[in-house]
């Protein structure tokens, strides 16, 4: 699984293949919390559900105020390996590091067999 949260917090529904990722920075830049989460919402329909590889599928991104929902359906993945690689590849893009002080949070819903199994939370000390 490589760079699932990445994938799913810039690639999928930022576009990041029609404009470069300064571009993003300067677009949200003026933008509240709430804001950058309702473009976002609005931005990731267009590319879901997206599978991720064998194991994820990104089915839905909602947003409520500043928090953005991804709802995945897994399969043989558990919570410590997603924490790890999302900490490893998300911690690294100054992107997200600067949406996280912007005071947004990702809540990541992870779905197994019909129910969900756990959530993985994003939030401004995630990276700490």
């Amino acid at each position: 699984m490589k760079k699932p949260l990445f994938c799913l917090f810039l690639t999928l529904f930022l576009n990041a293949n029609e404009i470069n990722f300064k571009d993003y920075e300067n677009l949200i830049k003026p933008l509240k919390a709430n804001e950058i989460a309702s473009l976002i919402e609005i931005l990731s329909t267009q590319y879901l559900p997206a599978k991720i590889n064998e194991n994820l599928t990104l089915n839905l991104i909602k947003a409520q105020n500043s928090n953005v929902n991804g709802y995945f359906l897994i399969k043989n993945i558990t919570k410590s390996r997603l924490n790890t690689q999302a900490k490893n590849e998300l911690c690294r893009s100054d992107i997200f590091t600067n949406l996280l002080k912007k005071g947004l949070v990702f809540t990541a819903h992870f779905k197994e067999s019909g129910k969900e199994n756990f959530k993985l939370l994003i939030g401004k000390n995630f990276c700490d």
